[in-house]
């Protein structure tokens, strides 16, 4: 099945840390469905988050902007759904497992569990 590059702004002045703990939760599940093979923040070069991008299996390009559009993010409008980029993406990569990146989260303040 095809995968494909979304990636999204957050829209300006939004508070993404009341909506990472259901972020979090929801994302493991898709991860080990095949769903989304690989998500992360967009940040600037100081780290603050700015989106997210995520590589997402889906048959076309409007299924794989409406699994992003499932998101907490989305459906709470921290992303500026009218800033999203799709494209189609066939490529090699690494495997990086859920916990190390938690725990990098976790390491600049946001609270990834509960």
């Amino acid at each position: 099945m095809p995968e494909w590059l979304v990636k999204v702004k957050d829209n300006k002045d939004v508070d993404r840390a009341p909506y990472y703990p259901e972020h979090m939760r929801d994302l493991p599940s898709l991860v080990d469905g095949g769903i989304i093979v690989v998500a992360g923040a967009l940040t600037t070069p100081e780290g603050k988050e700015i989106g997210g991008m995520f590589i997402v299996t889906a048959k076309t390009k409007e299924e794989a902007i409406e699994i992003v559009k499932r998101d907490v993010f989305a459906r709470k409008g921290i992303f500026n759904m009218d800033s999203v980029t799709c494209e189609r993406t066939i490529g090699i990569r690494t495997a990086r497992s859920f916990e190390p990146c938690a725990k990098e989260f976790e390491s600049v303040g946001r609270k990834v569990y509960g």
